[in-house]
């Protein structure tokens, strides 16, 4: 096997690796249940870049070729609804956290501020 075809391989088995790592970092599943539920879309497309390289690599047929197109062309297509939609949902999640901190709390005015928590400004009872 020539050093190319070993670095495809490698290739491939990482990006299986990272896809279930993030994976279950994003989605955190609890059980068996829940990994399967995320394989056909998270896991399914990165199997397919293990599989079809390794097919391509090691047994050298077409058909690896072909799983690598798929795969890897999902994947690319992945990338810019997942990655935007991070973005969206980080945006929501840091609104939700500001909202909910900022009602009076001296940690998060100090936090933000960077003022120290001055007690003549609070609402007397």
């Amino acid at each position: 096997m020539t050093a190319l075809r070993k670095f495809e391989l490698i290739c491939g088995i990482t990006t299986l690796l990272l896809a279930t790592a993030v994976s279950c970092t994003l989605a955190l599943p609890r059980s068996v249940l829940q990994f399967l539920d995320l394989l056909p879309f998270y896991l399914g497309p990165a199997l397919l870049v293990a599989v079809g390289s390794y097919f391509h690599a090691v047994r050298r047929k077409t058909s690896g070729l072909v799983m690598l197109l798929v795969g890897g062309s999902i994947l690319t297509i992945m990338i810019f609804p997942l990655t935007l939609g991070g973005f969206y949902v980080y945006g929501h999640w840091g609104g939700a956290a500001k909202s909910s901190l900022s009602h009076g709390n001296p940690d998060y005015d100090r936090f933000v501020t960077g003022k120290t928590f001055c007690p003549q400004y609070v609402d007397a009872p």
